[in-house]
């Protein structure tokens, strides 16, 4: 960035006339930073609705002949530094948000929601739906006129804005406060319903480095638990699947209950290279993120024959329930003669040898187990199952019958993931 450099200011969601307050009356106190001159915008009077004045102050940004525009939230005011803590990212990106300060002149705190940084998709998502964003930010102006705000996203412009541009890249979200207001404000219920069905629409994935293979599993917005830790380039319960490889090791058929976005399923077909993935996920949401991940990562090992099935200790009926918050992680499935979900049992479902079976399916691993009971006893594989800490007896209990030990416990709260083999050939 030149010295040469102009930066206009316009509030981003005011009326026509608006400009920020903070900068024509305390211009005399903002440290312009790598800036020669700062701007005021104010939108066009023939303005109506909020996108329209949003592209006026674009177009009048333009005219000014200004490189960047700073969009100030309503009730907020620029911080005096903000400029000055902006410069380091104007060389490298084309948008900066950050945090914001809230409180007085003399204390000014940092929101622990605000301190989320990231420079890509789909973090810039996981950041808006899981911690949080304004609507401050710099852009350039150029690439901003380019991403455009759009009338026909009616109440969710500013996020439709927000999603074109972190997909095209170029943008940093820091913590460093670029405005001050008196309180937080709210990112809306419905801001978040648009960007998860964005993100239905333009699919994100999160790539990783994983024994010299580049793995690629999709970020959902609907499945928190998992993607956080995936987020960090990792597997979530890495740590199970690595004692998993290392019991079983690499070539065998395995069988995946409760497969949800393919988390799991990657593992074993990818770093595992299993010679067969068979598996089961009843959440039709699920199952088509899951399809999503075996496209990505062109696996031809994933046995989808089973998917939209759910498994117990007989066959019967059942619907799935997403829970108040619609988490595919936290779906279980709830009895109903007349339900959607038609439900096996794992020994009339897989014919065969199968090396492993991995059983997550919120609470009903006592009847996934049940209904396994010939495959199991004919040809013993090893075993992960997740179980519910009321279950622990029932389920201690099962295995001993049928001749299995634990041999590790991944902990967690109210749940425990049980890596168990049976006893003569087990490993410790």
């Amino acid at each position: 960035m030149t010295g040469a450099s102009v930066c206009g200011i316009a509030a981003i969601a005011g009326t026509p006339g608006d400009a920020p307050a903070s900068f024509t009356a305390d211009i005399a106190s903002i440290d312009p930073g790598p800036f020669s001159r700062l701007i005021p915008l104010t939108a066009s009077d023939d303005a109506s609705t909020h996108a329209e004045l949003a592209e006026s102050t674009l177009e009048q940004a333009a005219g000014e002949g200004a490189d960047w525009i700073l969009f100030v939230g309503a009730d907020e005011r620029v911080h005096p530094q903000a400029f000055a803590m902006m410069a380091p990212s104007a060389a490298a990106y084309d948008a900066i948000w950050g945090g914001i300060g809230i409180g007085g002149s003399r204390e000014i705190e940092i929101p622990k929601a605000c301190r989320f940084t990231c420079d890509r998709m789909p973090d810039g998502a996981h950041m808006a739906l899981e911690w949080w964003v304004g609507r401050s930010h710099f852009a350039r102006t150029e690439t901003a006129r380019a991403v455009g705000f759009s009338d026909t996203e009616g109440d969710n412009w500013y996020v439709g804005y927000l999603m074109r541009f972190w997909r095209r890249g170029g943008c940093v979200k820091t913590a460093q406060p670029l405005t001050t207001a008196g309180n937080l404000p709210v990112v809306g219920d419905g801001e978040k319903a648009f960007i998860r069905e964005d993100l239905d629409r333009h699919p994100q994935f999160m790539a990783f480095d994983y024994g010299g293979r580049l793995m690629k599993v999709p970020y959902t917005g609907i499945n928190p638990t998992v993607e956080r830790v995936q987020l960090r380039g990792v597997f979530f319960e890495q740590r199970e699947l690595e004692a998993v490889a290392r019991t079983v090791g690499a070539g065998g058929v395995i069988v995946n209950v409760g497969a949800n976005t393919g988390n799991h399923s990657l593992f074993f077909a990818a770093a595992m290279d299993a010679q067969r993935v068979i598996v089961f996920e009843p959440n039709p949401i699920a199952g088509h993120h899951l399809r999503r991940t075996i496209e990505a990562n062109g696996l031809t090992n994933i046995d989808t024959s089973h998917l939209g099935a759910g498994l117990g200790s007989e066959s019967g009926r059942m619907n799935v329930d997403s829970g108040r918050r619609g988490h595919l992680g936290t779906t279980r499935l709830v009895a109903d003669d007349a339900g959607e979900v038609e439900i096996r049992t794992l020994d009339d479902s897989v014919e065969g040898r199968v090396d492993f079976i991995k059983i997550d399916v919120e609470s009903m691993e006592l009847d996934v187990l049940n209904g396994a009971r010939r495959l199991i006893e004919r040809d013993p594989p090893v075993l992960l199952v997740e179980v519910e800490d009321t279950n622990i007896p029932p389920f201690l209990a099962l295995i001993e019958n049928l001749g299995y030990r634990v041999n590790r416990v991944f902990a967690d709260e109210g749940y425990a993931n049980y890596l168990i083999a049976p006893e003569q050939g087990g490993t410790r």
